[in-house]
């Protein structure tokens, strides 16, 4: 079992007293719902831990996850705020949030395409142009070449050998033409 077993085991005793002494009874129906989502959290975590499979959250924190939200928490004190009073206003206020979260998640979350290129070792990028070579894709040999060239120095004795058989593809192309 892990803490998070224990803890949700303690805060579900302390809501169990709680219920049952009804401490703080102008709260009991708010009382009543988190003692119900603490045991069902104790009694998940418990389970879990007799059976030996684990969940894993990976959340990481991006910017997209801090502007969706807060546009969540403004839609939520929005509406809140609207079953006290204004109802009409923080209504309009609610449905632009809630149509600014739907254009947020729909155009947000749809990365731009990764550069396969920049993840390749210069190695691979090498094996990449002799196989386009001997395909007679002078042109992507070429891009292979180059991508090579990008990931070295200047400075670097590889550099000056790429260079030159950079030329050496392109007079093949050439006379294969």
């Amino acid at each position: 079992m892990d803490y998070f077993t224990y803890i949700t085991g303690i805060a579900t005793l302390i809501g169990f007293v709680l219920q049952i002494f009804d401490a703080l009874p102008t709260y009991r129906s708010h009382r009543q719902k988190a003692f119900y989502l603490l045991l069902g959290l104790f009694l998940g975590s418990l389970v879990t831990a007799f059976d030996g499979s684990k969940i894993i959250f990976s959340f990481e924190i991006t910017g997209l996850a801090l502007l969706v939200s807060m546009i969540g928490t403004i839609i939520f004190w929005s509406l809140y705020v609207a079953m006290k009073s204004h109802r009409e206003e923080f209504f309009a206020v609610s449905g632009v949030g809630t149509f600014v979260l739907i254009v947020v998640l729909a155009f947000g979350t749809i990365s731009p395409p990764s550069n396969e290129r920049a993840r390749l070792t210069i190695s691979e990028l090498s094996q990449l142009s002799e196989i386009s070579l001997t395909q007679g894709n002078y042109e992507r040999a070429i891009k292979h070449q180059e991508a090579v060239l990008s990931k070295l120095k200047k400075n670097d004795v590889r550099y000056t050998a790429v260079k030159e058989k950079i030329e050496k593809i392109k007079l093949f192309q050439v006379d294969g033409i």
